[in-house]
């Protein structure tokens, strides 16, 4: 019994030395914020993708992440590179994840967020010293984010879906219903989607990236099953 209590301690230290300090998953979170900016700032991805940058998008200008746009717009092309295509999807799906990840949404998206989607983060608190955002900041620029782990970004995401047409600013709506074109092509893309049906969609959709459309037949089985029983 000694033994296993002993073996369930260390297993349990272990689990702490592997967990980020908060200070480091803030600092980390922040520096993955930046990163989304411009792809020179991105090893991997200005590593993967230096050819295809150059073959497809010799004429874009970095910054404002108009060359990961302009890649992500080739990548189906058959001569884009596997690497260049592994390295983007990764990346989009990080961004799909947390929208405080994706620097369009981030710029063009500020003041409708915070009309919209205020409530989609956990209210901030002081912890430890550090500095968390206050109700000054907006809930996707201010990139102090100790408060919300990455990942809970995604609501925001979500929220500004549901208020597509409501949203003021052009560049934002654009910026929304890019990505929501983009989650209907990857279902892996649709944050809300893959965390509400995950055990749905791990059981029953062999292919992550099909998952909206796997899920969708399965709502019209359980529909049409129903429906049977109702009327027989």
């Amino acid at each position: 019994a000694g033994s296993s209590a002993n073996g369930g301690a260390k297993e349990k230290d272990g689990e702490q030395q592997r967990r980020l300090s908060k200070g480091c998953a803030a600092a980390l979170f922040s520096r993955m914020a930046r990163d989304s900016e411009d792809i020179r700032y991105h090893y991997r991805l200005s590593s993967a993708c230096a050819r295809d940058a150059q073959a497809f998008c010799a004429g874009v200008k970095p910054g404002n992440s108009r060359v990961v746009d302009c890649l992500e717009d080739a990548r189906h092309d058959p001569a884009f590179s596997p690497a260049c295509a592994a390295a983007l999807a990764d990346s989009m799906l990080l961004r799909a994840s947390d929208a405080r990840l994706d620097w369009p949404m981030r710029k063009s998206c500020e003041l409708d967020a915070d009309k919209f989607c205020s409530s989609s983060l956990p209210v901030p608190q002081e912890d430890g010293g550090a500095l968390m955002f206050g109700s000054s900041s907006s809930i996707l620029r201010d990139v102090r984010f100790q408060h919300a782990s990455p990942g809970e970004g995604f609501n925001i995401t979500g929220c500004l879906r549901r208020h597509v047409d409501q949203l003021e600013y052009d560049s934002c709506r654009a910026t929304v219903r890019r990505r929501a074109v983009q989650a209907y092509e990857d279902s892996t893309l649709d944050a809300e989607l893959m965390v509400a049906c995950a055990r749905n969609a791990t059981d029953n959709c062999p292919d992550p990236r099909r998952a909206i459309g796997c899920l969708k037949d399965l709502l019209r089985q359980r529909a049409s099953r129903e429906g049977g029983s109702r009327w027989s």
